[in-house]
């Protein structure tokens, strides 16, 4: 069997490559975690109960956590999480540079209006 793909640029590549468009979801909901104020370990400590009760789930087998079975291959699934602790430190820091005081710019230096002795050199 040949090693899975790094992108999947083919339907039948879903899941099995390391990166596919459910990294891009998990790196979102990842962001959205880090941006609500959750830390990155939390983020990933519910992440993997949720992933782990998603394929319990699926097959209806208790030890379908430690037995994948078809689906989603483990080097897809730790991209997947690691996409999640991604997006959470990303959320995390857009939250601290949102909640950063706007820095106030100097007022430009006020410039009278030119004369007519200003732009020819003796006045009328």
């Amino acid at each position: 069997m040949a090693a899975p793909a790094l992108v999947a640029t083919s339907p039948s590549q879903v899941g099995v490559a390391a990166l596919d468009a459910s990294t891009a979801v998990h790196f979102g909901i990842g962001t959205a975690a880090g941006l609500g104020g959750i830390d990155p370990k939390i983020a990933l400590l519910v992440a993997l109960l949720a992933e782990g009760t998603f394929e319990v789930l699926k097959s209806r087998d208790p030890q379908a956590v430690f037995h994948r079975g078809t689906g989603q291959s483990k080097i897809n699934e730790i991209f997947d999480l690691l996409a999640i602790v991604a997006g959470a430190y990303a959320g995390q820091r857009l939250r601290a540079l949102r909640q950063q005081p706007a820095v106030a710019l100097p007022a430009p230096p006020v410039v009278p209006p030119p004369t007519a002795a200003g732009l020819f050199g003796y006045s009328w």
